[in-house]
């Protein structure tokens, strides 16, 4: 029998593998989606076997120029995390309307049900030479509820997540802007199979 502190150590050591591997399928799925998902005919066709959830992920925090952040979801036995920068990432609004801060996200899932879990958020206050001085963190636990079905795509709204001291999430219905991103940037022309289902808030 190893002593006790060899087998604590390996315990540690198990501990971390299996955080490591739960990170490697977040970031797996995070890069997915930030691809451009698959269309035909104008029209977006999930992978077979699968259903398209689409949501928009905007944010705003103190330093335009710092802000991002991560939401966390799961289910089906599953778990994904979807990304969103206020720095580098927008949402093309229709004619003269100014874009959103933010990504319209995507995710090829199986069919199931979902719960978005978390929303972590991160923006720095310059020092007093300018640069960015310590990063400012904030963790919102959620309870956001949706559901896909194989063939289907699904418009869940949008998620906006306000990033000072005293942080909040929006939930709200931005259809115009979002289909005409995927319109411009996705190059869909045919929505007759987007069925709009918004995020079901649950209990915090």
């Amino acid at each position: 029998m190893p002593p006790a502190g060899g087998l604590e150590d390996a315990m540690r050591i198990h501990g971390w593998y299996k955080r490591a591997a739960a990170l490697g399928l977040l970031i797996l799925l995070a890069g997915c989606a930030s691809l451009k998902p698959q269309t035909d005919a104008g029209k977006l066709v999930p992978p077979p076997g699968q259903g398209y959830a689409v949501l928009a992920f905007t944010l705003n925090s103190l330093q335009p120029d710092t802000g991002d952040a991560n939401l966390v979801f799961s289910g089906a036995g599953i778990g994904g995390n979807l990304y969103a920068s206020e720095n580098t990432d927008y949402i093309r609004a229709p004619g003269k309307v100014p874009d959103d801060k933010g990504r319209l996200t995507f995710a090829a899932l199986p069919p199931g049900d979902y719960t978005i879990t978390h929303v972590y958020g991160y923006w720095g206050m310059p020092d007093t030479l300018g640069q960015a001085g310590m990063r400012n963190v904030i963790s919102l636990p959620r309870q956001d509820r949706f559901s896909i079905r194989a063939g289907e795509v699904v418009y869940l709204g949008d998620f906006h997540l306000n990033m000072n001291f005293q942080p909040d999430v929006v939930l709200s219905n931005q259809q115009a802007r979002d289909f005409n991103h995927m319109q411009v940037m996705w190059g869909v022309s045919d929505f007759s199979n987007v069925q709009v289902q918004l995020l079901n808030p649950g209990s915090k």
